[in-house]
């Protein structure tokens, strides 16, 4: 993977992030008793991982879970992953002390690896909020 080709998969990866977590409190909101819009307003100043724990609780109390407990794990890492992407990656190479290369690529499969469990995730959480909003409606 070129430096370029890191960028812009870093960026793909940044924005599924931020709809993950829009998805995850829309959906959450949706399926709370009340007002979609007051449930919503509620939330907007918790945390991503207390949404997660609680939009699991809920999806799971009719013991037929829209999402699946591998899905549920990699959300409850989530938080994790996206600090990792915000905060740490690009120092793991820049400032190599070894060999900046390698580091690069080591970086970049981890890149590779992390976009495609969180583009499937990502789908599989749009799809949830879309069902639950145009269900309540």
């Amino acid at each position: 993977m070129t430096y370029d080709d890191f960028l812009i998969k870093y960026a793909q990866l940044m924005k599924l992030f931020q709809c993950i977590e829009f998805d995850i409190k829309w959906t959450y909101s949706s399926m709370r008793v009340g007002d979609i819009h007051n449930n919503r307003s509620e939330i907007d100043k918790m945390t991503l991982g207390t949404v997660i724990k609680l939009l699991n609780k809920l999806d799971n109390s009719d013991s037929q879970p829209h999402l699946t407990k591998s899905d549920y794990q990699l959300l409850s890492n989530i938080t994790r992953i996206r600090n990792y992407w915000a905060h740490t990656c690009f120092t793991d190479f820049v400032y190599s002390v070894s060999n900046i290369q390698n580091d690069f690529d080591k970086t970049s499969r981890r890149l590779e690896n992390d976009y495609n469990r969180v583009n499937k995730l990502a789908e599989s959480i749009e799809r949830f909020r879309i069902g639950m909003v145009t269900n309540r409606n």
